[in-house]
Order: C-alpha cells, then sequence, then structure tokens
C-alpha cells in the first residue's frame, strides 16, 4: 500500500482530494512541475472554469479533459458564481438534518417538557401539529427534547460562576 504524503491527506481532510487524478488531461497538471496538481480537486475544477470563461473553450471539450462531465461542469460554475473558491469544495450529499423541526418547534418542544416533564413524545408529536400543523414522528420528537434538555442544562451555567463563601 502507499504511503500518502501531508499534501494528499490534508486534501483529504479538506475535502479537496481528487481520486482520480489521473484522469486530468490538461497539460499544466501533466507537466509534474509542482504548482498544478490533479490530485486537487478544487484547483482542478477551477482551472476548468477558468479554461471555458477565458480561454474561450467549450464546455464538450473542457470538461473530459479535467476528468468531469458537461453536468458536473454546470453545477461547479453555479456553485462558484454563488459562492466563489469555496463551492468548488465537494459536500455530503443530502439532508443535513431533520427539515421540519425548526428552532421555533424544538423551543417549543423544550418548554413544553421542562413544564410537565411527563409529556411523551406521541403526545408532544399532537401538540406540534395542532400548534404548527407539521407531522412529527415520535422518536423524532424524543431524540430532539432529550438533546435540547441536556444540551440546556449543561450550557445553563457557563462562564464565570460565583465561588462559595467559607
Amino acid at each position: 500500500m502507499r504511503k500518502k504524503d501531508k499534501k494528499e491527506e490534508f486534501l483529504e481532510a479538506a475535502g479537496a482530494f481528487n481520486p482520480e487524478p489521473q484522469q486530468v488531461e490538461d497539460r499544466k497538471f501533466c507537466l509534474r512541475h509542482g504548482f498544478f496538481d490533479p490530485r486537487d480537486k478544487v484547483q482542478v475544477k477551477y482551472e476548468m472554469l477558468r479554461a471555458h470563461e477565458v480561454d474561450g473553450e467549450s464546455v464538450s471539450e473542457a470538461a473530459p479533459r479535467f476528468g468531469y462531465t458537461r453536468e458536473s461542469f454546470y453545477m461547479s460554475k453555479g456553485r462558484f458564481e454563488t459562492e466563489g473558491i469555496p463551492g468548488l469544495v465537494d459536500r455530503k450529499r443530502g439532508r443535513k438534518g431533520p427539515d421540519k423541526l425548526t428552532e421555533e418547534i424544538l423551543e417549543f418542544l423544550g418548554q413544553s417538557k421542562r413544564q410537565d416533564p411527563r409529556l411523551s413524545g406521541a403526545r408532544l408529536c399532537e401538540m406540534v401539529a395542532e400548534r404548527y400543523g407539521v407531522e412529527l414522528h415520535k422518536r423524532t420528537v424524543e431524540k430532539a427534547v432529550a438533546g435540547r434538555v441536556v444540551r440546556q442544562k449543561k450550557t445553563k451555567h457557563r462562564g464565570n460562576r460565583p465561588t462559595k463563601k467559607k
């Protein structure tokens, strides 16, 4: 097994490692003089976009030469236009968490549970549905309430606490 160098480790940790650098066929990346690194996915995407925008290459020419499809070119272009360089870093796919649990609903659940600790997950679901018109699974509510109550208890006394007088 080949040993990773420091740059490869950094690129992986940053979400910028190109697992298939051999697909990059652009001349700059094949010269191996150090500046252009086909393992650096962000640099490869940027140069692909630059080849189209500055050099006037068609998307059909530029994308495959840098190891990408036309579809991924347009996705990268859109993210670059709205976010700049950070938009070229890969992200995890899928939802980033529960989409129905807004901050307002979480606060309502936490307050309700603190006022009446005996409330079940099912009853809290009913209360959310009545108040906000949002259907939640009872286990989702139970997890949210457990995390919310624990988090608030832990952070309640942060900072400089007065010491006891003897």
